[in-house]
């Protein structure tokens, strides 16, 4: 979820996913998962993560430089 959210920013997706992979290989690495058991968590994280986002609103803090100084703004 976070590297869709933010993938604008170069080394969010990178990070995430690289944090996610060695946290994989030791869960592998210690006898703790199976690689199906991995591969099936991989595959259900990111699907999930895909189908909450699609539809989930997106609450922005815009600054003004009017007198009410902060706007809050919804994007769909």
């Amino acid at each position: 979820m976070l590297a869709e959210q933010y993938k604008k920013t170069k080394w969010v997706p990178p990070t995430v996913y690289t944090i996610a992979v060695l946290t994989s290989l030791s869960r592998l690495n210690d006898d703790q998962h199976w690689t199906s058991d991995v591969f099936a968590g991989a595959v259900i994280g990111y699907v999930t993560a895909k189908l909450v986002l699609k539809d989930t609103p997106r609450l922005m803090l815009k600054v003004t430089p009017e007198i009410n100084g902060v706007s809050l703004m919804y994007n769909f």
